[in-house]
């Protein structure tokens, strides 16, 4: 047991299994990658720049539903004087995208869900009156996995994001807009979050894991009109080393336990197991503390870490996403090559005419200056 004052309430000893554990659970671990990432996306959120969408990218299990919860705090608290005078306004709100059926996006439910978000009344009664005035009521059918499917619901989102002015829409799980069946519909899917936010003035921050990264990349346009923010995991290098154990440190000291061991003296095998993402890690132990509570004992051992850890197959399955794309944001030598091909900044330098080398005959002699005189009496 270690001798320091633990950084939770007394009488949460005195409580339930279920209340220990959803103390735990409730917990917000601000660390140095969660407030630098953070801050990086506030600024870009109150000063777009002309972003309307802005990408943030990182591991599964980095912190980025956190993130996203603590960036709604921040800017409602920031906007509290402009609710006083707009009752009507909602700062921010937004969306977790669902894994869709089929392997293809559903347009017509991420126009529902997104309406309920904003607290739009009457969802199922919306019209077209486009389409009410072009009497195009009885047209051809439009596949909910096409963006121009129930443009009642398009034209109410609009409205919406128009009445209720939100500072950003932030869209949690963005990487499922990227699953279509082929490319060009994937490119149909950017152009129009494109449009929707170019048109209604919103800014759209897509939260994901890396594959958000080649999303991006599929359109040059929407590149120029995105910021890419990049949430990125602790590594093995030594700052990132002591940043690492002090959040070891912090849960430690936070679980709601009345015996502790010192987890840092197995931050290797923490670190094997988390690959150095803290979401991971917190659900750890948080799965840690209900094994040892249910099982009536006030401490954590060695044993219980590895009885709760993920398996090494989902570890190297995590690594290898991990280090996919990871590998996408290093910049690429020869794609820079490229660049400068295209972009003619290597012209001038092959332009140059190179000095040709005389072509010399065989036996015939190198131009020096012969030696004359004598050296040591001899004649030379």
């Amino acid at each position: 047991m270690m001798d320091e004052q633990y950084l939770f309430p007394a009488e949460l000893l005195n409580k339930s299994i279920n209340e220990r554990i959803t103390y735990f659970g409730n917990l917000t671990v601000n660390h140095k990658n969660m407030q630098d990432t953070m801050d990086t996306l506030l600024e870009n959120i109150f000063k777009p720049a002309g972003a309307s969408i802005i990408m943030v990218f990182g591991p599964s299990g980095v912190g980025k539903t956190t993130l996203k919860r603590l960036v709604e705090v921040k800017i409602i608290e920031k906007l509290m004087p402009k609710l006083e005078s707009d009752p009507g306004m909602i700062p921010v709100t937004g969306v977790e995208l669902v894994s869709p059926d089929l392997g293809n996006f559903n347009w017509k439910d991420y126009y529902k869900r997104a309406l309920q978000a904003l607290k739009e009344p009457l969802i199922e009664h919306k019209i077209s009156f486009e389409k009410m005035i072009n009497d195009e009521v009885k047209k051809k059918y439009i596949s909910h996995t096409n963006p121009r499917t129930a443009p009642e619901y398009r034209e109410s989102l609009e409205k919406a994001f128009n009445y209720r002015k939100p500072l950003a829409f932030i869209i949690d799980e963005a990487q499922h807009f990227a699953k279509m069946a082929s490319g060009k519909r994937v490119q149909d899917q950017l152009d129009s979050i494109k449009s929707i936010a170019n048109i209604t003035g919103i800014t759209h921050v897509l939260i994901g894991t890396y594959d958000l990264i080649n999303f991006a990349n599929l359109s040059g346009q929407l590149s120029r009109r995105t910021v890419d923010i990049n949430f990125p995991r602790y590594t093995l290098e030594q700052e990132d080393i002591v940043h690492f154990q002090r959040i070891i440190y912090s849960l430690q000291k936070k679980l709601p336990l009345a015996n502790q061991m010192n987890l840092l003296e197995y931050w290797e095998f923490i670190y094997e197991r988390t690959v150095g993402c803290v979401g991971i890690l917190k659900n750890w132990l948080e799965r840690c503390l209900y094994g040892v509570l249910s099982d009536g004992r006030e401490c954590i051992e060695i044993t219980d870490l590895e009885k709760y850890a993920l398996s090494i197959s989902k570890i190297d399955k995590i690594v290898s996403e991990v280090l996919l794309g990871e590998s996408l944001l290093m910049e690429d030598g020869e794609k820079r090559k490229k660049i400068h091909y295209m972009l003619g900044l290597n012209v001038q330098e092959e332009m140059v005419p190179k000095k040709n080398k005389a072509v010399k005959r065989v036996g015939q002699r190198n131009p020096k200056r012969d030696l004359v005189g004598k050296i040591d009496g001899r004649n030379i």
